[in-house]
């Protein structure tokens, strides 16, 4: 809260900061935050370059998110 984001944004960075790769559900999963603040979350840092998305080998259903170096800056 001090650096000006809201929780959730804050949970996403550190989580993606330790884990470098995560899917939405284990977003979901590590945070223990709603789904639904998790994707307004991700789409937020998506706009800012923060974060960015690869495919899963073997699932093209899921993807991963990561941290930019945008998000550094």
């Amino acid at each position: 809260m001090t650096n000006g984001l809201p929780t959730y944004l804050s949970v996403i960075l550190y989580e993606l900061f330790y884990h470098k790769h995560l899917s939405q559900k284990e977003l979901v999963e590590q945070s223990g935050i709603p789904k639904q603040s998790i994707n307004k979350g991700i789409k937020l840092l998506q706009e800012k370059n923060y974060l960015a998305f690869r495919d899963v080998k073997g699932d093209r259903r899921v993807k991963e998110c990561y941290l930019t170096m945008d998000w550094q800056l």
